[in-house]
């Protein structure tokens, strides 16, 4: 049950940020001329002010066994096994959070039997993800005032 909640806070907090990315300037363009969050210039942006602590527990999991991703080739889906990520690279921090948040949306994690390390990973992205807020004054003032 602990997964189902953390997996709901992180959606709550992921569509948050989304709308915070597209009111702060953080947008491009999607299909059909849709407003999509800019992850990319985002984490460009905010890379080299993110402050991580990864002593913390859940966070050095999350480096130490990244997300995997979920791909797809000659007919087959399959998931990547990823490098450890150094603790001074933030950027591919972020984007692994990104892969977090897509195999959450995506449907990549059901009935993978991994519910417990997929709860460290959400948790792990959720703090990450947070501290990238706390770094963009502009993004933390659109979050703070998104509700739902």
């Amino acid at each position: 049950m602990a997964m189902n909640k953390a997996a709901q806070d992180y959606f709550l907090f992921i569509s948050k940020l989304e709308y915070a990315l597209k009111n702060s300037g953080f947008v491009t363009i999607g299909r059909k001329d849709s407003a999509m969050p800019d992850w990319e210039k985002f984490i460009i942006h905010v890379h080299k002010e993110l402050r991580v602590d990864t002593v913390d527990a859940d966070i050095r999991h999350f480096l130490d066994s990244p997300p995997k991703k979920q791909l797809y080739k000659d007919g087959n889906i399959y998931w990547s096994s990823p490098e450890k990520i150094k603790d001074s690279d933030t950027r591919e921090m972020l984007q692994a959070c990104l892969s977090v948040r897509n195999n959450l949306f995506h449907g990549g994690k059901h009935g993978d039997g991994n519910s417990g390390r997929n709860e460290i990973l959400i948790r792990a992205a959720t703090k990450i993800l947070h501290n990238a807020v706390e770094a963009c004054p502009l993004v933390k003032q659109w979050f703070d005032m998104a509700e739902l």
